[in-house]
């Protein structure tokens, strides 16, 4: 059987690390917005309006960039305030590969299910 492997783009800016791992997790695009939010919501968690004068993005785009953070699961919206997973980089990379391990779990047993069937 064929290793698959999996490789992820990404260039390194010395002057914004941020921007690398943006890009590895596949923000190719408006890196400048979502690493403003971030670095915004690191500091503490806060509501639409808050980060929107915080980070100097306009709500209507705001509330886009959020929803991307949102699927992704970098970022969770309770007590009506937006929220990083994890405070530091090293924690939402660690909260990444923790959902990761568990979808691929959830395929394992899956793909079982299917074996039996065809069985």
């Amino acid at each position: 059987m064929q290793e698959v492997r999996i490789f992820m783009h990404y260039e390194k800016h010395s002057t914004s690390p941020e921007y690398a791992f943006l890009e590895a997790l596949g923000f190719d695009k408006n890196k400048d917005k979502f690493a403003k939010i971030i670095d915004s919501l690191k500091k503490n968690p806060q509501s639409s309006p808050e980060l929107s004068k915080a980070t100097g993005i306009a709500r209507s785009a705001l509330n886009y960039y959020l929803e991307v953070l949102l699927a992704r699961g970098i970022v969770q919206h309770y007590n009506h305030k937006f929220h990083l997973i994890g405070t530091q980089f090293t924690q939402i990379v660690q909260y990444i590969e923790t959902q990761t391990a568990r979808t691929m779990n959830e395929l394992k047993e899956l793909a079982k299910e299917i074996d039996k069937k065809q069985k």
